[in-house]
């Protein structure tokens, strides 16, 4: 008995869990990093990596925090969020980040700096699950999916007033980045049907293709602002729709992130199945330029367009959270 129970403690002692950033550049190779930022959980359900024009990395991990981290990848700020249930997003233009946390009555939009320290914030009457910003006006697009009495589509100006809604009581709406021009893309969820569709800065319907509904159980969607087009990964595919709601693009990949290099119109796309991560990168046409091997639990990735490398988030059970033994960290890499 008593030797079970040494074995269970070497066990647990060993497996313990770390997260780390790392830099790669077009060439897959690690220029940056890794660096461990956080440990003893995981959570990469719906984590998002995004870099800003300014330089600067931020990742929503999971449902529970949310990163800053210069360009050298050291953690310059961390929002624990959790319980409190959150989405966010960047605004270039004005260097800020934008995100909503519900937790029972305590609904609320919050405005930061770069540095994620709190500017302003605004009461809502809605439970919305995702957010964009137009950079044009600063305006906040939030979604409430179907099971909301309120479900639909809500535009916020930057004081909080509500400029107009489009309700729909009956799907799960998931939105994506907004195009310089106001359009964006959104995912409509029905029961086992599913919807893609181009708005435009109103809200107006332009364009709506089917795609399948199962796809939508873990997805992500972003636009290529050279056309307007969307890129699609859900679960098992990878997809690329023009504006007139044509598939050019259609590809069996598991997909967990993307991010888009607006540069060059590069795709990078992570994924992880137990026992191994990959991380694949596709020019615009859906061509695989790379992929790379990663190791455990890749949740997430964030396109740097200033100079063509990719911000890799990942974590492991396996290996040493000693961040001066990069050796060791690297070799889970392969």
């Amino acid at each position: 008995m008593r030797l079970i129970y040494i074995i269970v403690l070497l066990f647990t002692a060993v497996q313990v869990y770390a997260d780390y950033i790392t830099r790669i550049n077009e060439e897959g190779e690690i220029i940056g990093g890794p660096k461990e930022f956080s440990s003893g959980h995981y959570d990469g359900t719906r984590s998002r990596g995004i870099v800003s024009e300014n330089g600067y990395i931020y990742l929503g991990k999971g449902l529970r925090d949310l990163y800053c981290f210069d360009s050298d990848l050291n953690l310059v700020n961390e929002i624990e969020i959790w319980p409190y249930y959150f989405d966010y997003c960047v605004n270039s233009n004005a260097s800020e980040i934008i995100y909503f946390k519900l937790h029972g009555d305590d609904k609320r939009v919050i405005t930061c700096d770069m540095f994620l320290h709190e500017i302003d914030n605004y009461p809502i009457s809605i439970e919305p699950d995702c957010i964009t910003v137009d950079e044009y006006d600063g305006a906040i697009w939030l979604s409430v999916p179907y099971w909301s009495p309120h479900s639909g589509l809500y535009k916020y100006s930057r004081s909080g007033t509500v400029i107009f809604s489009l309700l729909d009581n009956e799907g799960y709406v998931q939105l994506t980045k907004v195009n310089y021009d106001g359009r964006f893309w959104a995912t409509y969820s029905y029961s086992y049907d599913a919807k893609l569709r181009l708005h435009d800065r109103e809200g107006l319907l332009e364009q709506e293709t089917d795609i399948d509904g199962f796809l939508l159980s873990w997805h992500d969607i972003c636009i290529d602002p050279s056309d307007n087009s969307c890129w699609f990964g859900g679960s098992y595919k990878l997809m690329k729709f023009d504006t007139l709601g044509t598939k050019v693009v259609d590809l069996m990949v598991g997909v967990d992130d993307i991010s888009l290099n607006e540069s060059d119109g590069s795709l990078w796309v992570v994924y992880y199945y137990h026992p191994d991560g990959y991380v694949r990168r596709y020019d615009r046409n859906g061509n695989e330029i790379l992929e790379i091997e990663w190791g455990e639990c890749t949740y997430a990735v964030a396109a740097d367009s200033s100079d063509n490398t990719a911000v890799i988030f990942s974590g492991t059970y396996w290996g040493t959270i000693e961040p001066s033994s990069v050796g060791k960290i690297k070799a889970l890499f392969r």
